[in-house]
């Protein structure tokens, strides 16, 4: 995800760009600072490889599940903004014990993804 923050700084413009820039710059200086201050560098490696893998899957195991099994829309078709599209390609998810404790309960709502302010179900 940052190498994609990194590229996607070419298309931003002026302002954006340097906070962003600042910001993912920031992010990763203070990363590699605290993993090289606070354990040796092979065991930094280990552990910046290991918890970025798990990111990526606690992250597929939150969003994903939305959108499987949904249409996606046609790219050179119909324009819609951003909840427009969330809504279109998302859905409810009723999930067990586990995967409530894994993802939290309100990620398996698509109405939560649409208004994080709507409450949730209990």
């Amino acid at each position: 995800m940052k190498l994609h923050g990194f590229q996607d700084l070419r298309r931003r413009t002026g302002r954006e760009r340097l906070v962003e820039g600042t910001l993912l710059v920031a992010h990763v200086a203070a990363y590699v600072t605290l993993l090289l201050t606070t354990m040796p560098l092979t065991h930094a490696l280990v552990f910046a490889a290991l918890h970025q893998a798990w990111f990526g899957l606690h992250l597929g195991m939150a969003f994903a599940p939305h959108h499987k099994g949904t249409d996606m829309p046609d790219p050179d078709g119909e324009k819609g903004g951003h909840l427009r599209l969330q809504v279109l390609t998302s859905r409810t998810v009723r999930g067990s014990f586990l995967t409530d404790w894994f993802r939290g309960a309100s990620t398996t709502r698509s109405s939560t993804t649409c208004s994080p302010a709507c409450p949730a179900r209990t």
